[in-house]
């Protein structure tokens, strides 16, 4: 499962190392085999590890690439990242891991935030780009891996649960706008509010990018499910359904660890 962790101070100052391990720690229960944490200037990375792929340390997060030109904290799994490899192997890139993390800190070099486009998987990460003085967060196109965010005392943090956001919070308020249209209405994922005040969700399909000279962020979706025109058969709907089924399960078999199936 994994988690990820951000604290970055707008007045320049360094975090505060209780702080970012403090809401770390908080969701140790999504990542029991490693923790990583990351320090640059005026912000903070911090990962909890479930190991998946690549079970040696080289998969350990927060994980640089090029010489720390770019640093990531990331959750979830790239299932095409063996195809992706294969593609990048191509164009002159080395690796030193056999993990999906890697794969995403090359696509980033490769193909900058349009990386995404290029990803099978679920995914909620943030890369620190050095050169750039920015922080790309993306999250996947379904919403499946979580990403929270919030600003307060001159801080914006980040985070896979609300409760590490929470943290930084000593009243907290019940949003009754979103609370009434879930018990009125049904409606959870309508917008980028939660339940609770001040405390956002980036949303599904959807990037982030923090300004580190300006301490600013904006967001902008990148994938928009489009209608298919074209004709089929009942049964070459069948067909290519079951092809596609088969396609994706095969992906997702992909680990380092044993797989188990669960039907609830």
């Amino acid at each position: 499962m994994c988690g990820i962790s951000g604290i970055i101070n707008k007045y320049k100052s360094e975090v505060d190392k209780k702080e970012i391990k403090n809401i770390n720690d908080l969701i140790s229960h999504r990542g029991p085999d490693d923790e990583g944490f990351f320090y640059e200037n005026n912000f903070a990375f911090a990962h909890r590890r479930l190991s998946i792929l690549d079970l040696s340390d080289n998969g350990h997060q927060p994980m640089h690439y090029l010489d720390k030109k770019y640093t990531i904290t990331y959750n979830g799994e790239i299932y095409n990242y063996l195809e992706l490899k294969e593609e990048l192997l191509g164009c002159g890139y080395l690796f030193n891991s056999h993990t999906d993390t890697e794969i995403i800190l090359a696509s980033y070099h490769e193909w900058g935030r349009r990386c995404v486009d290029k990803f099978n998987g679920m995914w909620a990460f943030a890369i620190y780009d050095k050169e750039k003085q920015i922080i790309f967060c993306s999250r996947d196109r379904f919403g499946i891996k979580p990403f929270y965010y919030t600003e307060i005392d001159n801080k914006f943090i980040f985070g896979s649960e609300i409760k590490q956001l929470l943290e930084f919070y000593p009243q907290r308020y019940i949003n009754k706008n979103i609370l009434i249209d879930y018990l009125i209405i049904g409606y959870e994922e309508h917008t980028n509010e939660t339940f609770f005040q001040n405390i956002y969700k980036l949303e599904q399909s959807h990037n982030l990018t923090y300004n580190l000279n300006t301490n600013t962020y904006k967001t902008e979706k990148f994938y928009n499910l489009e209608k298919n025109n074209k004709k089929l058969t009942e049964t070459q709907s069948i067909e290519l359904y079951e092809q596609r089924l088969k396609d994706a399960i095969t992906l997702r078999l992909r680990s380092d660890v044993k797989v188990g199936t669960c039907l609830s």
